[in-house]
């Protein structure tokens, strides 16, 4: 009876955390890939609303962002981000988490999962270090994701106004968010996202619309000198960052958008600073 009870035990968890761990808090944690490397192609709007049958009112995806971001946010973000690109290092790092985040991602998720910090393989010297030798950011190599990982954590900063930023998933993070303590979401690694919703479509049936204040942290990838992924208009939001629940519905196309508010974000000394 013992063994049958723990095997029910174990099968809810994982039906309700599908892409996500049951933190000691009670709080929940991201443990799938949050970039966009892998594009999906665009669902067909028959095939999601075959899916998923009725939905709960009569606006599509377009109009609820039409009804969120009144105004395109590209030129303040890229006047925004504009000094994460001044430094070639620094900005050849960005590019490269535009290319290969996945890996870093993952590790990140990784040492979240043993409670380790994300110092342990990332750790600000061997970034520090990265920067000093000029060193090529290279596929695999710890101290290239070290460098990234402080480049994004370096040069996120409040936004400077109200936004809305969409995540594409495969993950259904409103269920996550009902197995978690007050509707907290924690993200272990970098949060890949667009203030265009479209984008979001690419990587799933999910969206999470990530309502963000003008406190709220964030680095906009695809500024100056940057402009061979330009359509994404990536903010990555660092990891660290912990999103609070508002609500989710389906969408007449078929989507399910889950609203979120930025929780919390961890507070980072640069790097390169003494």
């Amino acid at each position: 009876m013992k063994r049958f009870k723990h095997f029910t035990e174990e099968k809810k968890e994982k039906e309700i955390t599908s892409g996500f761990m049951l933190n000691k808090d009670g709080t929940v944690s991201i443990v799938h890939d949050t970039s966009n490397n892998r594009n999906k192609k665009n669902i067909k709007e028959s095939f999601l609303k075959k899916i998923f049958g009725k939905a709960d009112h009569e606006k599509s995806l377009d109009d609820h962002a039409a009804s969120h971001n009144k105004e395109d946010h590209t030129e303040h973000l890229t006047k925004h981000s504009a000094d994460a690109h001044k430094d070639p290092h620094e900005a050849k790092a960005l590019k490269h988490y535009k290319g290969s985040s996945m890996d870093m991602n993952h590790t990140l998720i990784s040492d979240h999962k043993k409670d380790r910090s994300s110092e342990y393989h990332f750790d600000r010297y061997s970034a520090l270090a990265h920067k000093k030798r000029g060193a090529e950011h290279e596929e695999d190599h710890l101290q290239t994701y070290a460098h990234v990982h402080h480049t994004i954590l370096k040069h996120a900063k409040p936004l400077g106004k109200k936004m809305t930023l969409y995540h594409g998933s495969e993950h259904d993070f409103g269920k996550a968010a009902k197995a978690s303590k007050k509707g907290i979401i924690h993200s272990p690694a970098h949060l890949s996202t667009s203030h265009d919703h479209k984008v979001s479509t690419n990587f799933g049936k999910h969206i999470v619309a990530i309502h963000a204040s003008a406190k709220d942290k964030g680095v906009y990838l695809d500024g100056h000198g940057n402009n061979k992924h330009k359509s994404e208009k990536e903010t990555v939001i660092p990891a660290g960052t912990k999103l609070k629940h508002i609500k989710s519905h389906k969408t007449s196309d078929g989507y399910t958008v889950h609203h979120f508010k930025i929780h919390s974000q961890e507070d980072h000394k640069p790097y390169d600073q003494d």
